[in-house]
């Protein structure tokens, strides 16, 4: 009997490891610098050894340059590319869930159980087999192409549709575009083919070099850099930051925070009239402007955006220019003190000339809808700006209940503003918007000291506004939670560098 008992639990075991190995995930090519990220927030370590198994919570991301290779026990394969990053969140008989944070990866399905996440879509394969690219660029924006079989896509606001053979979409924070026709689908899988076979080939002749500029590059932390914190309420969290250059006069800073299976993002995308240098460092100084000689290329368009992956807040400025603001004609918008980056702090500029981007076009978009804006032409002060109200500022098309937000005037609700804050020991800035339709916009900003919480107001001196407060802000971690009536009880929580949100304007 016990020797029955024996045999019966030994097959039960080998049952239960054959059936986990069965749907095991391997990585079996790597190419450049490929890292991948134990379950949890453990640390980044360098694949040098394949076939290397991946677990469901496990994440892969890919330096410069760099790519990978990624198979299933059902022959499904993931060929993911250089500055990307991929969670394998499920992997069974009844489902495959990969989330694509960054990045692009084509995917070879064999199921009609494959799901692919990004932070704007959700992309299931209908058929038994399907072929597909998706490419994730910073702000979730998402672009889906597909070679052959049907994919199901359904956006963040629940707008769904189906992309067949040589079709494809793009999807951002506002929802998804119309679909459409691929070149000839022929020569995108012979591309597609010849790349992957070209990448092959030179496998083993780069893999030292790619890993070697890999490296460099994320010394200089133009690539990313990422760490563990705890936030305001002392859950540990993942924060990444990347420093992208989509073109020699664009930069675009991504932030991810991590909780569990969740990510909110930040992203910030800078266009400018002239290239800019290899070394960023400097460039932060002048988002807010220059003193006594302007500087030699003006910020021209930007884009934020913030999402929680299905709230989103986007602000875009452009006709961006630049306008001694102590020589205009107003008095009441000159600049009296300015950031040196010289000397790490404040400066007096009264008197001086101080040269500040405007912009002819702005507006604030939650969830897809405007929010508030305001147009110009060439503007030379601020007091020039004309608020939005019945059209939007950038389409110039009217504004009606779908796509802006307005009041029972059927005009663009108006806002008032109010900054406090609301606790009297802990250093948290509360930015409270009441708008004319009754609804709210609210963004609190907490100074965090390591794991100690949130900072208190001794660690500020009492000071808690002026060039004082904003400096001193540089010094600590910063979480910053955005909630409004539109999210239904929902928030965007993100841990940010507080010196670019500073110097960017995004925190007063």
């Amino acid at each position: 009997m016990k020797r029955i008992l024996r045999r019966t639990i030994l097959t039960l075991i080998v049952g239960v490891l054959a059936s986990a190995t069965a749907f095991a995930a391997s990585l079996r090519k790597v190419e450049g610098l490929v890292q991948i990220q134990g379950i949890g927030f453990g640390p980044w370590r360098a694949v040098r050894d394949v076939p290397r198994t991946v677990s469901p919570g496990e994440k892969l991301r890919t330096g410069p340059g760099a790519g990978a290779v990624l198979l299933f026990s059902d022959g499904t394969r993931v060929d993911l590319e250089g500055d990307a990053s991929l969670i394998l969140e499920a992997d069974s008989a009844d489902r495959k869930i990969l989330r694509l944070v960054l990045g692009t990866a084509t995917l070879e399905a064999r199921g009609a159980k494959t799901r692919l996440i990004t932070p704007t879509a959700v992309g299931a394969v209908r058929e038994e087999a399907a072929t597909f690219r998706a490419s994730v660029l910073s702000g979730g924006r998402t672009t889906l192409q597909v070679f052959d079989g049907l994919l199901g896509v359904e956006d963040n606001r629940g707008h769904q549709t189906l992309l067949r053979p040589q079709e494809s979409l793009r999807i951002d924070l506002t929802g998804m575009a119309v679909p459409r026709r691929l070149p000839t689908g022929t020569q995108m899988r012979k591309a597609d083919a010849r790349d992957r076979l070209l990448r092959e080939m030179r496998f083993d002749a780069e893999r030292d070099a790619r890993t070697a500029r890999s490296a460099a590059r994320l010394r200089t932390g133009e690539l990313e850099s990422g760490k563990a914190l705890i936030d305001r309420t002392g859950l540990r969290v993942r924060s990444e930051r990347y420093l992208l250059r989509p073109g020699p006069d664009q930069f675009k800073l991504v932030s991810l925070t991590g909780r569990g299976s969740r990510i909110d993002y930040f992203y910030y995308h800078a266009v400018y009239n002239a290239a800019l240098p290899g070394n960023l460092s400097g460039l932060w100084a002048e988002l807010q402007g220059a003193v006594d000689a302007a500087p030699s290329r003006t910020r021209t368009s930007y884009e934020v955006g913030m999402s929680n992956g299905q709230d989103s807040v986007r602000i875009a400025a452009d006709g961006g220019h630049l306008v001694d603001l102590n020589a205009n004609a107003d008095a009441t918008d000159n600049v009296s003190s300015l950031f040196d980056g010289n000397s790490d702090g404040y400066a007096e500029v009264s008197g001086r000339a101080v040269f500040v981007p405007l912009f002819d076009r702005y507006g604030v978009y939650v969830n897809g809808k405007l929010k508030s804006g305001y147009t110009g032409a060439n503007l030379q002060a601020l007091s020039d700006r004309t608020k939005s109200t019945n059209t939007d500022p950038f389409s110039g098309a009217a504004l009606t209940a779908q796509n802006a937000y307005l009041d029972g005037t059927g005009f663009l609700a108006s806002l008032s503003e109010n900054t406090t804050f609301p606790d009297s020991e802990a250093m948290r800035q509360s930015v409270y918007e009441s708008y004319s339709d009754g609804a709210f916009f609210q963004t609190d900003s907490f100074a965090l000291d390591g794991d100690q919480g949130t900072a208190t107001s001794g660690d500020f001196g009492g000071i808690r506004s002026g060039d004082g407060f904003r400096r001193r802000l540089f010094d600590f971690n910063l979480e910053q939670t955005l909630t409004a009536s539109e999210f239904s009880g929902r928030k965007i929580d993100l841990m940010l560098g507080p010196r670019f949100q500073v110097l960017s304007g995004l925190i007063r």
